[in-house]
């Protein structure tokens, strides 16, 4: 007996070890959903950044240098270039603002304090890093963890060596101290000191525990960064080695990583993160002070690909600009080569020339393929919506709003169309087409793009016109188109799947429809009634935060164990992802921000409320 009384404890601990880890693990998973939706905050200000950067630019590029017309291309393209010049200090300011628990203006700037005090003691050359790795893995005196070292001849048979300073946090640094920093508010900043010390109270002792935390972890950071860095540099050019493989990968991954949220944090290492390498070697580009500075990430990579560049790739003795590339050791200039045929070479867009054909084509395809095979009572109106949600997918690259119409109701066709996805990614990039986006890969970032493709392209065989690659990505969107079409077909009549319209499966699309036949034909009293119903549906006293990104509304709950997508999807939602045990996401598009701010309204307001929860049970009653 007692021997059975042991074995069922030693199982009742294996349970409770087990389940405990699985709550660890969904913990993580929620910390990281978090950071997937702070990322937002400074991913919004890149479109009007890039847009002002290519119109500036294009323009500039149309005039001798300090003419009117340059002149005035430069103060258009000036505010867009600062913004991408300074990409990791919005990160920092951003993710703190988007991480903190009342969302105010002192965890920012904490975040702000947090990030100019990692890079003077860890990213400046002669800071803690100089002092930990100054002698190690020298070459020619210089620690090849912190610099370009390059031992060049001279035509008088002296040597010179050219060491250039590499150690770049980039928004990884951005990030770490944002989430730092938001870590801190939402700990201290509630805090009550002594009366003596009543000023520094609450959020004003915040600043001074993140100077405390900054220098902590700015050791921490100089001892690891180096070597992570180097890292970063073999990865991206063993990817870049064989662009069309690593980029057609990357893209799968990226739309399976789709319904988690996590995409953003992929996107932020492959966009603005990864060095960019030519023939191993770093590429340097002099930024809006005339100062070298190591080039990292595709978009910035791409987005720099503009008529005025000028680069440098120490490690072989290179500048280049638009119109010429010199050899900097003997002073002659090198045939046949400009600015953008190595940043072509080093296949610059490589990571975003594979989405165009996908958002353009493809998915809209997949959207259209949903709706021919609806019921035919509910086809016209899941017409209505795949029609809309595949003009925004083409026109802006926003492709959440379809893809979680059927992602979870038809799991098999999602992985179907994120696998196919890769391949289309990988034969897009084959093809050696140069785009970038500022935002997404819709037809508005293509158009925009096409003043620096041309430029990448240019001295290239393959492109003789200039215009090759523009017409590769479109020729290949619409080759793609009937066989998303098709196989989407395919696969929902051959396993019988219960897509939007079919089957049973009467989702929020159709219910949008059937509102408006009863009388709500506002805006706002649709999206207010969606609001009700639901913090009915989840209970106000179960959620504990409230908050969107561009498509989802983000409720943080006490349980969501009770939960159901039929529910949310009955409410008019196309989706409802709950990560971990305490997050909820529910998916409908850009009108999250409406719900999340009525939602706001109304527990902020609790009183003045009841009125319309009671009005909304009632008109459920009459029908």
């Amino acid at each position: 007996m007692e021997e059975k009384k042991l074995v069922q404890n030693k199982s009742n601990e294996k349970t409770i070890i087990k389940e405990k880890k699985q709550k660890e693990k969904f913990s993580f998973l929620s910390f990281l959903q978090k950071i997937g939706k702070s990322l937002v905050y400074p991913i919004a200000v890149l479109p009007a950044a890039a847009l002002a950067l290519r119109i500036g630019d294009a323009i500039s590029g149309a005039g001798d240098m300090y003419s009117g017309i340059w002149w005035f291309g430069w103060i258009i393209e000036t505010p867009g270039a600062i913004i991408f010049d300074n990409l990791a200090m919005i990160f920092g300011v951003g993710v703190a603002f988007g991480l903190a628990k009342d969302h105010r203006g002192e965890a920012a700037l904490v975040g702000l304090i947090g990030y100019l005090g990692l890079v003077a003691l860890v990213q400046n050359e002669h800071s803690l890093t100089s002092l930990i790795y100054d002698n190690v893995l020298t070459k020619d005196g210089y620690s090849q963890l912190l610099y370009y070292v390059t031992e060049v001849t001279n035509p008088d048979g002296t040597t010179t060596i050219y060491a250039t300073w590499l150690l770049n946090l980039g928004v990884f640094g951005g990030i770490a101290m944002g989430i730092l920093a938001a870590w801190l508010y939402n700990k201290f900043s509630d805090i009550q000191l002594p009366k003596a010390l009543g000023f520094f109270s609450g959020r004003r002792f915040v600043p001074m525990v993140m100077l405390l935390a900054t220098l902590l972890f700015s050791f921490l950071m100089a001892i690891i960064w180096p070597w992570f860095q180097l890292a970063l540099v073999e990865l991206a050019y063993g990817l870049l080695y064989i662009p069309w493989l690593g980029g057609g990968v990357y893209i799968a991954i990226n739309r399976l990583l789709i319904p988690t949220g996590l995409h953003q944090v992929l996107n932020v290492f492959f966009w603005f993160q990864m060095p960019i390498t030519w023939e191993g070697n770093q590429i340097f580009i002099q930024d809006t002070t005339g100062t070298f500075v190591p080039m990292f990430g595709d978009i910035n990579a791409f987005l720099e690909s503009g008529s005025n560049v000028v680069i440098a790739i120490p490690e072989i003795g290179v500048v280049a600009n638009s119109d010429i590339a010199y050899d900097i050791n003997t002073g002659t200039e090198i045939p046949d080569r400009t600015a953008f045929t190595y940043l072509q070479e080093a296949n610059v867009g490589a990571f975003q020339v594979g989405f165009f054909p996908i958002m353009m084509f493809g998915l809209p395809a997949v959207g259209l393929a949903i709706a021919s095979q609806a019921d035919k009572e509910y086809r016209k109106s899941v017409y209505a919506f795949m029609i809309t949600a595949a003009a925004v997918s083409f026109l802006t690259g926003i492709t959440e709003p379809l893809e979680f119409s059927f992602m979870f109701v038809s799991p098999l066709l999602y992985l179907a169309y994120a696998l196919l996805s890769g391949v289309v990614g990988a034969i897009t990039i084959a093809t050696g087409a140069s785009f970038g986006f500022g935002f997404s890969a819709g037809a508005i970032d293509f158009g925009l793009s096409v003043p620096n493709s041309l430029n990448l392209s240019h001295g290239i065989s393959s492109y003789a016109n200039g215009w090759g690659g523009f017409i590769n990505v479109l020729l290949i969107g619409i080759i793609v188109f009937p066989i998303y079409y098709l196989m989407s077909i395919l696969i929902i009549k051959k396993f019988n799947l219960a897509t939007p319209g079919r089957g049973g499966n009467i989702s929020g699309i159709i219910e949008l429809g059937e509102d408006e036949k009863n009388g709500i034909n506002s805006k706002d009293d649709k999206y207010f009634k969606m609001t009700i119903e639901t913090i009915k549906l989840v209970g106000k006293d179960n959620i504990t935060d409230i908050d969107n990104c561009i498509t989802r509304l983000r409720l943080s709950v006490k349980d969501n164990s009770n939960l159901k997508k039929e529910d949310a999807i009955k409410i008019g939602y196309t989706g409802l992802i709950s990560p971990g045990t305490k997050s909820l996401q529910f998916i409908i598009g850009p009108e999250s921000e409406i719900i999340a701010k009525n939602m706001k309204e109304i527990f902020d307001n609790w009183e003045n409320y009841q009125d319309y929860f009671k009005y909304y049970d009632d008109k459920v009653k009459e029908k």
